[in-house]
């Protein structure tokens, strides 16, 4: 018969979620007419990013938060810049 084994890691799991087209009034939590009952729960019992920069399009927004780096503008392109 197999046993499954659990093992504990002292490295915490961390479940990171991106919305797009999400505007800052549209989830219950920040007093919406909305119902988000699910995302409320997340909130309450996580930690809410709400301080950070944001592109007017999806890709550069991800593009920042996977590497870290600030996306420039320029005439309807981005380029990742190496800043700090």
């Amino acid at each position: 018969m197999l046993q499954a084994q659990f093992v504990s890691s002292a490295s915490p799991h961390i479940v990171f979620i991106m919305v797009d087209d999400l505007g800052w009034n549209d989830v219950g939590y920040h007093g919406s007419e909305i119902q988000t009952p699910n995302l409320d729960a997340l909130a309450a019992s996580g930690v809410k990013l709400e301080n950070y920069y944001t592109a007017p399009i999806c890709g550069p927004t991800r593009t920042q938060f996977l590497s870290g780096k600030l996306v420039l503008f320029y005439s309807g392109t981005f380029f990742i810049a190496a800043i700090g």
